[in-house]
């Protein structure tokens, strides 16, 4: 098992909340650049049309995971501060 490393937790935390906010501006804009990403990735290709409405589900899926960071961010402040 690892010793607690406080500078790791902290580093690890701040990562993940950064990873929704990288994603959505690194998320292509045109759906042919999508199904390049899709196929480059997995290696399936999908039409530019499927690709096209993947998007709008990926920045779905962004804002949802900002969301249940920043609800446990505040559930974590509220338990801390609670004597």
């Amino acid at each position: 098992m690892l010793p607690y490393n406080g500078e790791f937790v902290n580093t690890a935390c701040c990562c993940r909340s950064l990873l929704p906010g990288v994603m959505a501006i690194l998320l292509p804009k045109c759906p042919a650049c999508i199904a390049a990403w899709i196929a480059a990735g997995t290696g399936v290709a999908l039409p530019a049309m499927v690709a096209g409405s993947i998007r709008p589900l990926l920045m779905i899926v962004c804002v949802f995971s900002v969301a249940v960071l920043v609800l446990r961010a505040r559930v974590w402040r509220v338990l801390i501060s609670t004597p």
